[in-house]
């Protein structure tokens, strides 16, 4: 039964890193349109190339921390968490005084659950890429049109992107969450549930 347990356990924690990485797809969509933007701009008033280019690298940098913030956690979910999700499981079966076949099935059941939630929680990624290309975007466009308002565009751009980030920030901390303490805690409310019984 341990090693049902353990399957399950890696192969959600496999899954959750995969569906980590579709918040990728929200920062290519982002950015693609703001090079297209920009390069439309630049195209229709070639004089404004360095400062659309320049407002596009800045907010393109912006749009893609959401798929950074994904490859991250799926990195935690490949290789730093499967181990000590390991040891924290053999730490309850050992502790626990029920004797169950189905208990490391349970185990893994509930660890492979933070796995999955973890890589889902980083789908919330792709809503503030695409808003913050759409942004950057617009941007562009505007400093393609009149050139000397640069500096109050970007500004303006950069602190909507700023705010629009704030999603992807919390979509990360509920992952990082999932991954490191979640499971310990769910753990031991699982042992004081199956102590009481």
């Amino acid at each position: 039964m341990l090693a049902i347990a353990y399957g399950i356990i890696l192969g959600c924690w496999g899954l959750g890193a995969g569906m980590a990485m579709i918040a990728g797809i929200g920062a290519g969509i982002g950015e693609g349109n703001a090079v297209a933007r920009a390069c439309t701009a630049i195209a229709r008033q070639p004089d404004s190339r360095g400062a659309v280019t320049t407002t596009m690298l800045m907010g393109c940098a912006i749009s893609e921390t959401c798929g950074l913030f994904a490859l991250v956690i799926a990195i935690l979910l490949l290789f730093v968490a499967p181990n000590a999700l390991r040891e924290a499981m053999e730490a309850t079966l050992a502790s626990t005084q029920l004797d169950s076949d189905l208990l490391p099935i349970a185990c893994g059941i509930l660890l492979g659950g933070c796995g999955l939630g973890a890589g889902m929680a980083m789908i919330g990624g792709m809503g503030p890429s695409i808003g913050e290309g759409n942004a950057v975007a617009r941007a562009c466009e505007a400093i393609g049109n009149k050139p000397q308002n640069q500096g109050m565009v970007t500004t303006t751009m950069l602190m909507g992107c700023a705010v629009a980030e704030t999603t992807g920030l919390y979509a990360l901390v509920i992952a990082i969450l999932l991954i490191f303490v979640a499971p310990n805690m769910l753990l031991g409310v699982m042992s004081t549930a199956l102590a009481a019984l």
